[in-house]
């Protein structure tokens, strides 16, 4: 049996008036008639059933707690709107995140798309997961299995930060379930864990209950200076100061947390050993003035394990790039849609073919060369 609760309202569709960088047609866009349903699914159950009654989508996101019996439960906040015809849209949030801070800046999607964005394994009302299961490789794992759950057509996978890592990796594993990618400020490339004591703390056999305890707590307090320096340069919208942060860090988020960072490098570093890029249509899009996941340091890993990729800077912009400029993410989704299109697909083979034909041409001018030279030599 499976318990269904209200968590209660918390980001408004119309308080993003105020986002630097987004025109305000954008920013305030609504929909026309969606509806928002709350989905409790078990990945790998085909068939899955809607946890609550669609209702008409308000201008608040409501969230639903599940638990079920084998702890296996995914949330899934999904919006649609009749006339949505384009390829589905998953969204997938960084560290700490929710399904509703990722998906209230991009709910204008929803009037070409059916957008689903999910609450990673124990985050929100996703059940946790054992700590092993939480590396990016094994939660594309678990997406892919939600998705079958929702027989989701391929779709475009938009990604923030660490969730980045997990789309890399759906696409590398579960090719037949992404038609493309849009990876925001991706945190990718295997590097030197940064110094984190509280989650160090959490996570020690004697204290860690009660640091767990305490975090929620002091949520209010932690979130400001997160979001300081994630939104930096640009200051903090107020509609972000009234997510749950107290939900984004319970005792099972905070876990999460510590488990997909202990397994991400082993996990990246596997997914650069595979020596082969990923032939699926990518807008990577980054900010210059981002102090989380730098571009230089990123980017210079990411951009030779894509085989159809591209990316696009926001010289002033920071880490949140979906609250920020929603409407240079609108436009990189409607790009990798019309890619997803037969045409767009050949005319990508067609590409790919003349760069091999360049380089082996290439190729032989310099062998030819090379052996002329060294018949020239012997002749003298």
């Amino acid at each position: 049996m499976i318990e269904i609760e209200t968590r209660g309202s918390h980001l408004a569709s119309d308080d993003h008036t105020g986002i630097s960088g987004a025109t305000p047609a954008t920013a305030t866009a609504v929909p026309p008639a969606p509806l928002l349903r709350h989905l409790v699914v078990e990945p790998g159950v085909a068939g899955a059933e809607p946890s609550a009654a669609p209702t008409p989508a308000g201008p608040a996101l409501a969230a639903v707690v599940a638990a079920s019996p084998d702890n296996r439960a995914a949330h899934v906040i999904e919006v649609r709107a009749a006339a949505a015809s384009g390829p589905p849209v998953v969204l997938l949030h960084g560290l700490g995140g929710l399904a509703e801070e990722i998906l209230a800046p991009l709910m204008p999607l929803a009037a070409r798309h059916r957008l689903l964005a999910l609450d990673r394994p124990g985050y929100g009302s996703s059940a946790p997961q054992p700590a092993d299961e939480l590396a990016p490789d094994r939660q594309a794992d678990w997406v892919a299995a939600v998705l079958e759950s929702l027989d989701v057509a391929p779709a475009i996978v938009v990604a923030h930060s660490f969730g980045a890592s997990v789309a890399l990796w759906l696409v590398r594993s579960h090719p037949q379930r992404v038609a493309g990618l849009v990876l925001l400020a991706p945190f990718c490339r295997p590097t030197q864990p940064a110094s984190k004591p509280l989650l160090r703390l959490a996570t020690m056999p004697a204290i860690g209950r009660p640091v767990r305890w305490a975090i929620p707590q002091v949520a209010p307090w932690l979130a400001g200076r997160v979001l300081a320096s994630s939104f930096a340069p640009d200051p903090v919208p107020p509609h972000m100061l009234r997510l749950p942060f107290a939900v984004a860090v319970q005792p099972p988020a905070v876990l999460a947390m510590a488990a997909e960072l202990r397994g991400f490098n082993p996990a990246m570093e596997r997914f650069a050993a595979a020596a082969r890029p990923i032939d699926c249509r990518t807008v990577v899009i980054w900010g210059g003035r981002d102090r989380v996941t730098p571009w230089p340091h990123h980017g210079a890993w990411l951009m030779p394990q894509l085989g159809w990729g591209s990316a696009v800077e926001l010289p002033a912009v920071g880490h949140m790039i979906q609250h920020l400029r929603p409407d240079v993410v609108a436009g990189a989704v409607a790009e990798v849609a019309a890619s997803c299109g037969r045409l767009g697909r050949l005319m990508h083979r067609v590409r790919r073919a003349a760069g091999r034909v360049v380089r082996s041409t290439s190729r032989h001018i310099r062998s030819q060369a090379r052996t002329g030279s060294t018949c020239q030599m012997r002749s003298q």
